[in-house]
């Protein structure tokens, strides 16, 4: 829970309540967010950044008679979300690491957790591509396997290991990482329902005061 904020339909905040700066309605980020509410679903974005500090947003549109009036969004720090949580549990040997990607190749979440909210360098076009499969990589001359596979929504999981300690299985992961990622968005959308729902009875109390 960083924070929260009502906008009008333009993306104009009216109000809001976060621990620190909130992301510039222009963020790129928030492409993949405002095309999940056009096609009348919730929203996820990709990583925002605002001061420093990669954030995640959830939305759900707000409905006055019938009709879309704002969103309400809500935020988390990408270094403290539960995927982040989830994903630095996950051990597959010495020098392996495990990553989140959103659709941008930021890293989401991360095993090394200072990787997160930065683009992930020197990955083969194929490892973002949408698909699953492996290949190798050589960086300052070591030779290393990325293992990668979808997770929805243009998000991959992705492991970086050396060749020589290279175990596979990371579809089951990615699969347990969409889990986490559903589960996530259906907690905050509900929550967030949940407030909407609270706010509209608030109003009409006013009025009938």
């Amino acid at each position: 829970g960083y924070g929260a904020t009502l906008t009008d339909l333009t993306g104009r905040p009216l109000t809001s309540w976060a621990q620190g700066p909130l992301p510039a309605p222009t963020d790129p980020g928030f492409a993949p967010l405002r095309a999940s509410l056009l096609a009348g679903k919730p929203g996820l974005s990709s990583v925002l950044q605002s001061a420093g500090r990669p954030l995640v947003a959830f939305a759900v549109p707000v409905v006055q008679g019938g009709v879309p009036a704002g969103l309400l969004l809500a935020y988390a720090d990408a270094r403290t979300w539960p995927l982040q949580d989830y994903d630095s549990t996950i051990l597959l040997g010495d020098g392996a690491a495990t990553y989140v990607l959103d659709p941008h190749r930021v890293v989401a979440a991360s095993s090394t957790q200072s990787a997160v909210g930065r683009p992930l360098e020197g990955l083969p076009a194929v490892a973002t591509a949408g698909g699953n499969g492996v290949a190798d990589v050589h960086r300052a001359g070591v030779t290393q396997v990325v293992s990668y596979s979808p997770v929805g929504g243009g998000w991959t999981t992705v492991t970086v290991q050396g060749k020589d300690a290279f175990s596979a299985g990371v579809r089951s992961r990615s699969q347990r990482d969409a889990v986490v990622l559903v589960v996530l968005l259906t907690v905050v959308v509900v929550a967030l329902a949940g407030l909407n729902h609270l706010r509209q009875q608030a109003l009409r109390r006013l009025a009938e005061e």
